[in-house]
């Protein structure tokens, strides 16, 4: 026998049996003669123990709802309509007016944020004061975007309700709990409209939510027989209020509680990602490597690192993960670290991008790619190699007025297999500056929509540089932010700059 027990009710838990077992026999779901389940078995269904189901089967008997047989089994009693009647008189008395019911159910729902507990309560509150004999829900599903329709008593046995259906608004309309059979008819065209006359209901009450219709709640006849009156219409009003808003305040809360913990998720995600990038500029007698990162969203899809390789040679990658968000910044970290690693044990440039571009062909999803540049500088003889895949050409500045393109590679990581990757070559020369960049800078938009490109950005540098201004990467930040009229870049901005040190010696 299933019985709905929670500890997070007010009524203690034999008074919950007791009063559920009560109304499956006033009901008629519990019929004449039929065999209950003996004390200790249905203790041990419900974990409670056998002393509580003793004591619950006592008031059962003292009330004339079973009797117990020579060999010590239960059984419903006969009872007939009057003697119901009389039986949902005397509980209904002893439970108070139905201002303390109504203290009662706001106490017991204060605390639950479940829906289908709530709807235990509700149930278990029509049936102690309206004698009500089912009840049945249709309540909105935002995850569905449709209403879902069950009974109180089995509330895994749903049926969908699509949004749409036409008798909804017109129950939202009435505000008051109405009869059924006053309903315009909806045949063939509403699915409630067929379950509410399947179910036998006749009270249909509104439940009007803060943002929409929240459904409705449907009784059937009383337990006993009899109808409703006046004054209960009012109770079940107010009730279905305290319950609608209950829905409404649970929701909130977990909605508020899953955007927090939405929130923690990525300021974690973006902990680890910033500890990815290189904690300071690397800089040595011979190179100075500074970069910069700034994600459009809590965490970004672009990347850059400084990977220090075996006989004195240094590694410089930029990257651009496909897409914003969570899944582009661990794209971003899965390209990062699997770059690193083929930049250390691969013997060639060429061959470090060929072996990450079949991994990212053999782990990423469909439509998931990596633009990237690698750029791998031998100190001693400051000369660098380098290889684009897919990625924005990086540029050279040298004497501050050269602009020399560094453009040899091949297609973005993860597109194609078998891509082939070609690498250029160049000595870098005293003050020479490589300037790195994804698309989040030449990208960035004015007012009027137009981009600021790459001769825009070219110009930057070279004035930068010109000037003699150290802080080139500020500088592009600044022409950016008057540029834009914001310091919130609307795509991921990543830069880096490669600055060749003088090692002539002086004369």
């Amino acid at each position: 026998m299933l019985l709905h027990i929670t500890d997070l009710s007010s009524m203690p838990i034999h008074e919950q049996m007791f009063t559920q077992i009560m109304d499956k026999i006033l009901d008629g779901r519990l019929t004449e003669n039929q065999r209950l389940p003996g004390p200790r078995v249905l203790a041990r269904e419900h974990r409670v123990s056998v002393h509580t189901v003793a004591r619950v089967y006592e008031m059962l008997t003292r009330e004339g709802l079973i009797s117990r047989g020579n060999d010590a089994s239960y059984s419903v009693a006969p009872l007939t309509a009057e003697q119901k009647r009389a039986v949902f008189a005397r509980q209904r008395l002893s439970s108070g007016s139905p201002l303390n019911a109504v203290e009662k159910f706001s106490k017991e729902l204060i605390s639950v944020w479940d829906t289908e507990k709530m709807m235990r309560i509700f149930t278990d509150v029509c049936r102690t004061c309206l004698a009500a004999g089912r009840v049945y829900f249709c309540l909105y599903d935002h995850r569905t975007d449709g209403y879902r329709f069950c009974s109180g008593d089995e509330m895994n046995k749903q049926l969908l309700i699509p949004a749409s259906d036409p008798l909804l608004p017109i129950i939202a309309e009435s505000c008051r709990p109405q009869k059924s059979r006053t309903l315009p008819s909806s045949a063939g065209t509403s699915v409630l409209a067929e379950q509410v006359e399947a179910c036998g209901i006749k009270i249909v009450v509104p439940l009007q939510g803060k943002e929409r219709v929240a459904g409705c709640i449907g009784l059937t006849d009383k337990a006993d027989g009899g109808s409703y009156i006046a004054d209960e219409y009012d109770l079940l009003m107010i009730l279905a209020n305290q319950f609608v808003t209950a829905l409404d305040t649970a929701r909130f809360y977990i909605e508020a509680v899953e955007r927090r913990r939405m929130q923690q998720e990525l300021e974690t995600a973006r902990t680890i990602q910033e500890r990815l990038l290189p904690a300071e500029p690397f800089t040595d007698d011979r190179i100075t490597i500074t970069g910069y990162a700034a994600p459009s969203a809590e965490i970004g899809g672009d990347f850059y690192d400084v990977v220090t390789l075996a006989d004195s040679r240094i590694a410089v990658i930029i990257g651009d993960a496909c897409g914003q968000g969570l899944p582009a910044a661990l794209l971003a970290a899965q390209a990062q670290a699997t770059v690193a690693s083929e930049l250390r044990h691969a013997q060639t440039l060429s061959r470090a991008m060929e072996q990450v571009n079949r991994h990212l062909r053999a782990t990423g999803s469909a439509g998931t790619f990596v633009t990237l540049f690698a750029a791998v500088i031998d100190r001693n003889r400051t000369e660098v190699e380098y290889c684009s895949a897919g990625h924005h050409h990086p540029f050279l500045i040298r004497d501050g007025q050269e602009v020399i393109c560094m453009g040899a590679g091949g297609p973005g990581l993860g597109l194609m297999d078998g891509a082939i990757y070609a690498t250029g070559r160049m000595q870098l020369q005293h003050g020479d500056r490589v300037f790195l960049f994804t698309d989040g800078v030449i990208e960035a938009m004015d007012r009027k929509r137009q981009e600021f490109g790459e001769e825009r950005l070219v110009e930057t540098v070279r004035e930068a540089i010109a000037q003699g201004n150290d802080t080139v990467i500020d500088a592009v930040n600044e022409a950016l932010y008057r540029f834009t009229g914001t310091d919130i870049p609307a795509d991921d901005r990543t830069m880096v700059l490669i600055t060749a040190a003088d090692t002539r010696k002086p004369e």
